[in-house]
């Protein structure tokens, strides 16, 4: 089994980019977050997969910086991991990834860390959790007894100091890859924050959600072409790659968005009601002053 000091660590999976392998898209758990945060972003990181299209940018905006302090965090929760006795393997280097993340759990050894998650038909899905930890090591919150038979649940380190939705549902995908591959599914999931605290969650509390969101992905990825999804302003907005290609878009179109001060639910509410652009706002502007 490959093992290494250190190396290309994880946080640069941060810059994984949607692919194509022998026909078929390969779905990262980056996907899946990005889905969460615009569908319009999946559909232009299809495109760019595709070869069709090239972002403005190859990374998003302030893309090294976190990666940089990413590789901060993430290494001190590797020497926690170690100051506290336990064993610690590193897959990072193994030409075969998924080969060598499995073995190590056939050989129960503490700490996978930098892993790769394979499943999914076709082995379609794919993640890359920053560790992997026996179960048996971890107290449970509940403290309910754990299933008897040697599993592992997933700790993702976070830089934030609290849990965020997009940061749950990752999790929530690794441990549906994990479970594929150890054949049971785990009970924890845990995210390492940024102030040194553990986030506990339940695996089966955030299943149903994580099922959706990636059905409601490869639904929108498929092979039949889905409709545009316009590129309505939201908060990924200000670091994404794909962000002045958008904001030309609207502007070029004239969209609502532009009017200053006008929230999103008005903007939906008028777009619902078929009024898309600045120029078609005029009437409800005069109406509300």
């Amino acid at each position: 089994m490959a093992r290494k000091k250190s190396g290309r660590c994880h946080w640069r999976s941060l810059g994984i980019q949607m692919k194509i392998a022998e026909g078929r898209v390969q779905l990262a758990a980056s996907d899946v977050d990005n889905f969460l945060a615009c569908q319009r972003l999946t559909q232009l990181d299809l495109l760019r997969a595709q070869g069709e299209l090239r972002p403005p940018r190859e990374f998003d905006i302030g893309f090294q910086e976190l990666v940089r302090r990413g590789e901060v965090h993430e290494r001190a929760v590797l020497e926690r991991f170690r100051a506290d006795g336990l064993d610690v393997v590193e897959i990072s280097a193994a030409e075969d990834g998924a080969g060598a993340t499995a073995e190590a759990i056939r050989d129960s050894v503490g700490v996978v860390y930098q892993g790769t998650l394979t499943g999914g038909p076709g082995a379609a899905l794919f993640g890359r959790p920053d560790f992997l930890i026996r179960a048996d090591l971890l107290p449970a919150p509940d403290g309910e007894p754990r299933p008897d038979r040697d599993h592992y649940e997933v700790v993702d380190a976070r830089l934030a100091r609290s849990a965020k939705a997009r940061a749950v549902l990752q999790t929530s995908f690794y441990s549906h890859l994990l479970a594929e591959m150890q054949g049971i599914e785990p009970r924890w999931m845990r995210l390492a924050l940024g102030d040194g605290e553990f986030a506990s969650f339940k695996v089966n509390d955030f299943a149903a959600y994580e099922r959706q969101t990636r059905r409601l992905l490869e639904a929108a990825i498929g092979e039949d072409p889905a409709p545009e999804v316009y590129p309505e302003p939201v908060e990924h907005c200000a670091i994404c790659r794909w962000r002045d290609m958008c904001r030309d878009r609207r502007r070029t179109d004239g969209d609502i968005s532009l009017v200053a001060g006008m929230t999103t639910g008005q903007r939906r509410a008028l777009k619902g009601d078929g009024i898309s652009t600045r120029r078609g706002s005029r009437g409800w502007l005069s109406c509300r002053g």
